[in-house]
């Protein structure tokens, strides 16, 4: 199933720096028509034979490819005037939260430490040698980065001499313990006699964002077992309250799946809400009635069961592109019921009883009802059982659409008529299109 692996040393995505700390390793799949297992499998199985490493800060895995709606789990922690103490505490304490989550994974921050460092701090009597921080640096400096105040002439040519310790004489704390620095008089003091060396490790990077600083947590999430709405939801209703009283001057923001999904959803609904409304206007122009637009308007809902048990027969999530999906079929399923319901009035004309006007409709339309449904979903067909990873992002989509049409065409066929007799037996029906 892989068809190549790389290993990138010095450079990772998600951890917006390069040095030798960090690493990516990538796995080139074949092509999905020739493997077997989806993605997410995969993923799931790599991170189960890797176990658990000695020594990692963070480790993700990751598919790279797609992921249009954000991270499954993206939390920010900002504060203007918090150190960074507190931000990694309040940090540290979410990601324990987050933890006790089942089907969450890879949970971490982007406050990491970077490279080790040696700090060296000078003790007080340094002065008394007249040895200054400056001093210190410059002997550093050139102890370990080299001097290239020489020059020599050679043959008409300048060339710069870089002098600095050997290899072998700068590359543990001893070496620079033992390190010489020259006095105000002239003599060499060891670095040991005038400062403090400790070996720490400080943040690699401080994310800033409209100027204050930001610790981001991060978080995969298995969609069998939670959803990032619900997990957010929990997250901001029971616990982040509580985080709050202990650091108040921290606030929260969610930048993962659950506020892109509802920034979508809410423009959905009000696209949806325009669309339904403009069926409806248009509807009761054309049959001068404002009762009978809903016996059309009826094959959205039908539509809407189709859309869930597709979903569920092929295996699929209900996500953002379903509920697209959702919204375009809307506009196409009514098509049928407005033929349904014309010639129903042009039976029900010409003086026929409404549940024999209703038979007699949906008999006389029903192979174009069905041829119409019938080659829609052959046209779809092809995209629905594409395999290839391009495609998988637009299969709820083509999902939503195929299994919604074919269900809306076969309940409209029984609604429609039954509907009408309900608006017969409640006397909605205007009298002119009763008479005999």
């Amino acid at each position: 199933m892989v068809n190549n692996i790389s290993v990138l040393f010095n450079t990772n995505v998600d951890a917006h720096e390069s040095s030798p700390h960090v690493a990516t390793v990538s796995a080139d799949l074949l092509p999905a028509g020739r493997r077997d297992g989806s993605v997410d499998e995969m993923l799931n199985r790599w991170h189960q034979l890797t176990g658990e490493l000695p020594d990692v800060v963070a480790l993700k895995f990751t598919d790279k490819e797609r992921g249009i709606a954000g991270k499954a789990i993206d939390l920010r922690i900002q504060g203007s005037d918090s150190d960074l103490a507190r931000l990694k505490a309040a940090s540290t304490e979410i990601q324990q939260f987050l933890a006790t989550i089942k089907g969450l994974s890879d949970i971490s921050d982007d406050l990491r430490p970077g490279k080790p460092e040696f700090r060296v701090q000078l003790k007080e009597h340094a002065g008394v040698f007249g040895i200054t921080a400056q001093n210190v640096a410059n002997e550093l400096r050139a102890a370990i980065y080299g001097n290239s105040s020489l020059e020599i002439l050679r043959s008409y040519e300048h060339y710069a001499v870089t002098i600095r310790l050997a290899a072998d004489n700068r590359n543990s704390l001893d070496d620079l313990l033992s390190l010489r620095v020259r006095a105000a008089d002239g003599t060499l003091v060891p670095l040991s006699a005038i400062a403090d060396i400790e070996r720490q490790w400080d943040y690699a990077r401080i994310h800033r964002i409209n100027g204050q600083r930001t610790v981001t947590i991060q978080a995969s999430l298995d969609t069998r077992q939670a959803n990032a709405r619900e997990v957010m939801g929990l997250l901001f209703k029971r616990f982040l309250p509580t985080l709050k009283t202990t650091y108040p001057d921290i606030h929260f923001v969610s930048q993962g799946q659950d506020k892109e999904t509802a920034e979508t959803g809410n423009s959905l609904q009000t696209n949806l809400l325009i669309g339904l409304i403009g069926i409806y206007l248009i509807l009761v122009l054309q049959f001068r009635n404002y009762i009978q637009p809903f016996a059309v308007l009826l094959a959205i809902p039908m539509g809407l069961i189709g859309v869930v048990w597709g979903h569920l027969l092929m295996g699929l999530n209900l996500t953002m592109p379903s509920l697209v999906g959702f919204a375009t079929l809307a506009g196409v399923v009514v098509n049928d019921n407005i033929l349904l319901v014309t010639f129903l009035k042009e039976r029900l004309r010409e003086g026929t009883d409404v549940k024999e006007a209703g038979w007699l409709a949906a008999k006389d339309r029903f192979r174009p009802i069905m041829l119409t449904s019938l080659t829609t979903l052959a046209g779809l067909l092809p995209l629905l059982m594409e395999t290839s990873t391009q495609a998988q992002i637009l299969i709820p989509l083509v999902a939503s659409l195929a299994f919604g049409l074919l269900t809306a065409t076969i309940a409209s066929l029984f609604l429609v008529p039954a509907l009408f007799t309900l608006f017969d037996d409640m006397q909605l029906l205007p009298k002119t299109e009763l008479s005999h």
